[in-house]
Formats: C-alpha cells, sequence, structure tokens
C-alpha cells in the first residue's frame, strides 16, 4: 500500500490523538469518534486509514522496529554491543511502553518484537547450528528481551542502561545458569548509561 503525503498526515495525526488520550483516560474508555474529534479529522478518514484503534498502535510500533532495524544490526559477536543500543534505543519511548503497559497492550508490542528479530537473527551463527533451531533462537530473544524492557519500565528503569544490559547479556549468554552472572561495579553510578 503506498502512502501519499495526506495519508501519512492523517496517520500521524490520529496517532497523536490517541496517544494523547491514553494519557488521559484508559484505552478501552478511548472511542473513535474521540480519535478523530482530537485529531481534527472525520471518522471516514479513520476508516480510509485503520479499522480499529489497536492497528494505530501496530502501525506505530511497526515504524519503530523499522526504525531500530535501520539503526542497530544484529551481530552475535557484539551482543553486549547490541543490547545497549537496543535498550538505549527504547528508552526514548518509555512514556509510551508505559501506556501500553497501563492499558494491557503489551502484547502489541511483543508481536512487533516478534517479527523484529525475525528479521534481525535470520540464519544460524555458528556452523553447529541446525536451521531449523531459528524460529526458536528468535522466539527466545524477542521474549527475553520483551519482559525484561518491560519489567524495566514497569521498575521505572531502576537498572541504569548498563545494568539492564549485563542483565539481558547474563540471560542470553547462560552466565545466570553457570552461577557466574554478577553486575559490572563500574556502571553502577552510571544511572543514565
Amino acid at each position: 500500500m503506498g502512502e501519499n503525503p495526506i495519508q501519512i498526515r492523517s496517520r500521524n495525526s490520529l496517532r497523536k490523538a490517541l496517544i494523547s488520550l491514553m494519557e488521559e483516560k484508559p484505552f478501552d474508555k478511548i472511542s473513535i469518534s474521540d480519535i478523530a474529534v482530537r485529531a481534527e479529522l472525520s471518522r471516514q478518514t479513520f476508516y480510509t486509514n485503520f479499522d480499529t484503534k489497536e492497528e494505530i498502535l501496530e502501525h506505530f510500533l511497526r515504524e519503530i522496529f523499522n526504525q531500530c532495524s535501520r539503526n542497530m544490526k544484529f551481530d552475535s559477536s557484539r551482543l553486549m554491543e547490541f543490547l545497549r543500543g537496543y535498550f538505549g534505543f527504547w528508552e526514548t519511548y518509555a512514556p509510551f511502553l508505559r501506556l501500553l503497559l497501563e492499558n494491557n497492550l503489551s502484547y502489541l508490542f511483543l508481536r512487533q518484537s516478534r517479527a523484529y528479530y525475525q528479521e534481525v537473527i535470520v540464519r544460524p551463527r555458528s556452523t553447529y547450528t541446525d536451521g531449523r533451531v531459528i524460529p526458536y533462537i528468535q522466539s527466545y530473544a524477542a521474549g527475553v528481551t520483551y519482559e525484561l524492557l518491560i519489567t524495566w519500565i514497569r521498575n521505572n528503569r531502576d537498572l541504569n542502561l548498563n545494568e539492564i544490559s549485563e542483565v539481558a547479556y547474563g540471560l542470553l549468554t547462560g552466565s545466570f545458569i553457570r552461577g557466574d552472572f554478577k553486575i559490572n561495579n563500574s556502571t553502577r553510578g552510571d544511572m543514565n548509561g
């Protein structure tokens, strides 16, 4: 579906209107009419662009994940750097992610996260990896990073960027299971990453 400038403006206005309304009241209390009025667009314009309120959020999340893909390339040999970039990228969207959490809509994020990892983890990283396991690796990566990110947002980012990245690294590399995980003390004072 090709997008023209009017369609892009309309979609952006509808997204901004919905997010603004979500800051004021629960998602399930927001009507299509509320969104259209706030965006100063007609209901017909809403339905020309989206079928549901959730679709607005899904479209926005797709755009954000596409930006994330453009900004960061997965390289298993540089996993810690990737994780810092990933959590740092999403930290800028913390208020939006909190709105999703507060409205029980984080499943929309997980859905897009799965699609993201299907794109970035596309082939075995080792000659010993059977290609059939790639979907499991993708699901694991999506699940771990989703749960950590959501917990981090829910806990008001009580760990700094390096610490949350180290936790993710410890889970993904197995150091938690081996029992040799610890957070690097030199990162504790750096509350902004």
